[in-house]
Parts: structure tokens; C-alpha cells; sequence
């Protein structure tokens, strides 16, 4: 997968492509910037353990629920899933990140699958 960004001064655009096929587009509207230092924790699992790893980013983010966008998805498999997984009409929370730093922190064990 290859993601593509590109914005301008007032609308972000993703593309995401499979090689030669493209799965979706994404365009938003711009919101302004601060400077940040963001922790995420995620999570996944794997043979009946949950494991989390800590994100940080360390860079300018534009982070608002209010704006305009338009999403589009193409004629491609995950395309489908994302289709069927979206069902409801509250919008989506659109963050991006500026230049900066981002630190991946290695997986740690959290708990078990019960």
C-alpha cells in the first residue's frame, strides 16, 4: 500500500493505492495547526494476547470534527470493507500531523484475551 498526501492552503487530499489501483481518496478541509507533543497507545492482539505499543509524535497537528470533506472509495477489496464498515452518519474525527518526530516504542504485553 502506498499512501499519497498532498494539501494546499485550505484542503489535505490522501490517496491510498495498491500499486496501479487506487483504493480511496480522502480530501479535507484545512484547520489550523499547534504545535504538539501527542502519546497514542495501540493496541492488537495475537494468539490470545493483547499487546499495546506506545506512539509519540512530536510535530504540529490539525486536529478538528467541523470540517468539509469528501470521501471516495474505488472499485478494490479493502475499498468493500471500509464500505461495509461505515454505517453511521456521525462524521469522523480528522487528525493530521505536520513535519516532526515520531517515536515507536517496541510492543509490551497488556493482558490476555479472556
Amino acid at each position: 500500500m502506498d499512501i499519497r498526501f498532498s494539501e494546499d492552503d485550505k484542503t489535505h487530499k490522501f490517496q491510498l493505492w495498491d500499486g496501479d489501483l487506487q483504493v480511496l481518496e480522502l480530501s479535507v478541509e484545512r484547520g489550523q495547526r499547534t504545535a504538539g507533543n501527542h502519546l497514542y497507545q495501540c493496541f492488537t492482539s495475537c494468539d490470545g494476547q493483547i499487546f499495546r505499543a506506545d506512539v509519540r509524535f512530536i510535530a504540529a497537528l490539525d486536529e478538528n470534527e467541523n470540517e468539509t470533506g469528501k470521501l471516495v472509495l474505488c472499485n478494490h477489496p479493502l475499498a468493500d470493507r471500509l464500505a461495509g464498515m461505515i454505517t453511521d452518519d456521525i462524521p469522523l474525527r480528522e487528525q493530521s500531523i505536520g513535519s516532526g518526530e515520531e517515536q515507536f516504542e517496541s510492543l509490551i504485553l497488556h493482558g490476555e484475551v479472556v
